[in-house]
């Protein structure tokens, strides 16, 4: 028995205590906590939720130690995956705090923070991105612009940017964010190497790939440095900078780089921890762009397995694996296969996070694209037309995976011979992905290209 459960359990059980006595609740609470870092989350639930009963049948609902015990408990919902509880209970907890308290104390801005955190969770980013605004300010003013609190919002709130794609507020936050964090902790500590890592995946997003790939560079040797080549931190980062090298079409490089990533990942975590599984999703994606879809596609079912067997049939991350090894099968011809798998997956993420949840827009995009390549122009236009509806609905006309489902709508337009409307959607997509990307980003240029030949089939 450990000391916080005997000193817990002495309170319960002493005459003069109880065990909803103020003191007894505390130390449950601690207890909870305990459980908690130990990654015993249903034991640290149950115990908070008692305490949370206790607390609000012997103090009130609106009593400062019932708020603080119910953040614990959304605290504890939120690190289990429960998102949506966890916020209900944080809108919640902020109406208290804030009659509690007021508007602008300390404790309503954490409350604030964590309600964001579970916001974007759940991809709910608009409302995430205007809870760490409100937060970050709080935050300057209580803690000052060079807290690590006030650092670490700073950095959340640039990741909302980046999954929004307003890559350039993304790009500027982090800045902002990467300049206090070498001033306050150095160069080599994980904070600002975790900065730098996240400043080099926002630069590849926004085509500036030479840039993206030296920050990876010195993400990798920072962290090499400080925390050795073995941890965890360290192979994200090598993952990364071979993605960087990827992204510029340089394959034969980035394999090798890969390939050690994912000896790392098995020598240090296992050969099914999700860090190794990511490593070896990463290199099957090089092997796949390079040719090679039998190996490809012996990865990514290892892929597929293996989140099975940690997470389930029916997680998220196992449907995202189930849809790379769709993606290669149907690089191998087979393309009735990789359907069924990708209408699979579509169904399941449906099921499980939501018609319009971005990773179930990015499934059915899939989707679209086998249809396409096996000659099912009308289903693939029809699917093509409803991503790019929910996806305009969800992340907004201008996000870039929005605007990659424009350009894909105009390819099957163009295949079908529906060469005006093809014209019309690809340049819209150019002109939006000139005001967001910049008129020399790959992904423009490509849709210059899309439209060059859209105007020769029309002979102009």
């Amino acid at each position: 028995m450990s000391l916080a459960l005997e000193f817990s359990e002495d309170l319960a059980n002493d005459p003069e205590y109880g065990p909803k006595h103020y003191e007894t609740l505390s130390s449950r609470d601690i207890l909870a906590g305990i459980l908690k870092e130990q990654g015993k989350f249903k034991d640290s639930e149950e115990i908070r939720r008692r305490v949370v009963k206790y607390r609000e049948e012997t103090l009130g609902k609106e009593h400062l130690a019932t708020l603080i015990s119910s953040n614990n408990l959304a605290s504890t919902l939120h690190a289990q995956d429960k998102f949506a509880e966890a916020e209900a209970l944080y809108q919640k907890l902020l109406t208290g705090k804030e009659k509690v308290l007021g508007i602008e104390h300390p404790e309503t801005i954490i409350t604030v923070n964590n309600l964001a955190l579970v916001l974007s969770a759940q991809a709910k980013y608009e409302i995430a991105e205007a809870m760490y605004k409100r937060a970050l300010e709080g935050f300057k003013k209580f803690f000052g612009s060079k807290h690590p609190d006030t650092l670490t919002c700073a950095n959340n709130l640039a990741t909302v940017f980046q999954y929004q794609g307003n890559y350039e507020a993304a790009e500027d936050t982090y800045q902002w964010t990467l300049a206090r964090r070498k001033e306050v902790f150095g160069g080599l500590h994980p904070s600002t190497l975790s900065c730098i890592n996240n400043l080099a995946t926002v630069c590849k997003s926004r085509g500036k790939l030479k840039m993206a790939e030296d920050l990876s560079r010195q993400a990798v040797e920072g962290r090499e440095q400080a925390l050795g080549p073995e941890h965890p931190d360290t192979i994200t980062s090598v993952n990364n900078l071979a993605l960087a090298i990827m992204a510029q079409g340089k394959y034969k490089m980035a394999e090798p780089i890969l390939q050690r990533a994912l000896y790392l990942s098995e020598k240090t975590l296992g050969g099914e921890h999700l860090w190794t599984l990511t490593s070896v999703g990463n290199l099957a994606a090089v092997l796949q762009a390079q040719g090679d879809y039998e190996a490809a596609s012996e990865l990514n079912r290892r892929a597929v397995e293996g989140s099975k067997n940690v997470l389930g049939d029916n997680h998220p991350t196992t449907f995202t694996y189930l849809s790379n090894l769709a993606t290669t099968l149907n690089c191998l011809g087979k393309s009735n296969e990789a359907e069924r798998i990708l209408r699979q997956v579509v169904e399941g993420k449906e099921r499980e996070l939501g018609e319009d949840h971005p990773s179930t827009l990015t499934s059915l995009s899939n989707l679209a694209s086998v249809l396409q390549d096996q000659g099912k122009y009308e289903a693939a236009e029809e699917t093509n037309r409803q991503v790019l509806e929910r996806s305009e609905k969800v992340l907004g006309q201008e996000h870039p995976k929005t605007l990659i489902r424009l350009n894909n709508l105009a390819m099957v337009l163009h295949i079908e011979g529906k060469y005006e409307e093809a014209e019309e959607k690809i340049r819209l997509a150019i002109e939006r992905r000139v005001k967001v990307l910049g008129k020399n980003h790959p992904d423009t240029l490509a849709s210059v290209g899309i439209l060059t030949w859209v105007l020769r089939a029309r002979g102009k």
